[in-house]
């Protein structure tokens, strides 16, 4: 049956060796512009993995223009995501020495050093996150200023594909609004993006962008007759195979309709699993290391980050008995993000998202984090997030940037101090 049905069909080890070895690998937009996104080192094992596939790598016309149209906003919202963490952790130290002063007649709080080891933590974290901040790309339009972009230009010199002329596009979007209202893949989850324009393009250019992808990859494969790997970060069911929450593989009818039209295979990775099939075979001088492999499985899709423009508006207080100091500093990717110098008055807690709230604080890297913090810190934290909450703001306490803050208050004596002030507790 496997040849009637080869969608339905894990690859054999020939297979993949075969996709290895001689298939064109392609890199969906939201993959290279998460190379803004990643920290400095898995940024940079995601490129030694590249450039270890550099004779493999081609960049279909689409995506490249969807990259270039993109990373601007990419960039933007990576800065503001610093600012906002970094008031939060300013007004998180000035209200940490506000309750620390009215507890100066504690025999604990006058041993000095405890509290300079905790105003030093929260300040090298701070400080740290400044300097992330600066090392930044700036937004201009000269790749001279913009590393990651020098790269993907040196990766992919020679390698984009034409665009297609104008009557071929419409030709497709023609074909899309078919394809779309009989759900054949991919695409048709963004069918509601074509009621908008934006600097991304027109509304069809939005709506049957992945289409366009898609065909454009077709026609390469077509013309080269090579087997094609395509990574991609996007998530939904358009492109993947998924059975009761778990991801399969690629939609079967993507591996038909290339074994079709082109008489080859086609595979699909997600960025973390890319990363650890490469480190496996060696695609690289050094292996990449599970922290690597970790952060990009973890890192939020781009297409679930809001627009910094967009999460600046301040989302609806549920409870309106909340007191207006208890407003949120506006976090880009989440839409909010608590002001910690915003505790609620006794009896009263901000709203919390508990679904949202568990996927991102269950990972080990915000767990340890959070264990760290200690009672005082990590209680007042969990009690002021507002919904939603973005896993990009809380994996910027993870090494190698807050780490050594960490260990810091994670100290004997300054553990010993947290729990001598104990947390607060609504309603007394």
């Amino acid at each position: 049956m496997r040849d009637a049905f080869p969608g339905r069909y894990r690859p054999s080890k020939e297979d993949f060796d075969r996709l290895w070895e001689e298939g064109i690998l392609v890199l969906d937009a939201n993959v290279l512009l998460n190379l803004y996104r990643y920290s400095g080192d898995t940024r940079e094992q995601m490129i030694a993995v590249l450039r270890g596939l550099k004779d493999r790598l081609w960049l279909p016309h689409q995506i490249a223009r969807e990259f270039l149209d993109r990373r601007l906003g990419v960039i933007h919202n990576k800065r503001r995501s610093y600012e906002a963490l970094r008031e939060y952790l300013d007004n998180a130290r000035a209200e940490a020495e506000q309750r620390l002063e009215g507890l100066h007649r504690d025999p604990i709080t006058e041993a000095e050093d405890v509290l300079e080891r905790v105003r030093d933590s929260l300040r090298e974290l701070t400080d740290r996150l400044k300097e992330r901040e600066e090392d930044l790309p700036k937004e201009t339009n000269s790749p001279q200023n913009d590393p990651v972009w020098r790269v993907v230009d040196e990766l992919y010199a020679g390698k984009v594909g034409s665009p297609y002329p104008d009557e071929k596009k419409k030709e497709i979007f023609e074909k899309g609004r078919k394809r779309y209202g009989a759900r054949v893949p991919p695409g048709y989850k963004d069918e509601d993006k074509g009621r908008h324009e934006d600097d991304r393009g027109t509304g069809e250019e939005r709506a049957y962008g992945d289409l366009l992808v898609w065909m454009q990859i077709l026609d390469e494969a077509e013309k080269r007759k090579e087997p094609v790997v395509f990574v991609t970060d996007d998530r939904k069911e358009d492109w993947w195979w998924i059975s009761h929450g778990k991801t399969i593989g690629p939609r079967p009818e993507l591996v038909e309709e290339m074994r079709d039209r082109a008489g080859v295979a086609f595979h699909m990775y997600r960025p973390d699993r890319f990363m650890a099939e490469a480190s496996e075979r060696g695609v690289s001088a050094e292996a990449v290391s599970e922290e690597a492999i970790g952060e990009a499985q973890e890192l939020l899709p781009l297409e679930e980050e809001a627009p910094a423009e967009e999460a600046t508006q301040s989302a609806p207080v549920r409870d309106s008995a909340v007191p207006a100091s208890a407003a949120s500093v506006p976090y880009p990717g989440s839409g909010r993000f608590p002001s910690p110098g915003a505790f609620p008055a006794p009896g009263l807690e901000p709203p919390l998202d508990s679904a949202v709230a568990r996927e991102a604080l269950s990972s080990p890297v915000t767990q340890e984090a959070l264990r760290s913090l200690s009672s005082l810190i990590a209680q007042e934290a969990l009690r002021n997030l507002s919904s939603p909450v973005d896993q990009d703001a809380l994996r910027n306490l993870s090494s190698p940037i807050a780490q050594e803050a960490l260990r810091n208050l994670s100290r004997p004596d300054v553990q010993e101090f947290l729990r001598r002030i104990g947390p607060f507790r609504p309603g007394g």
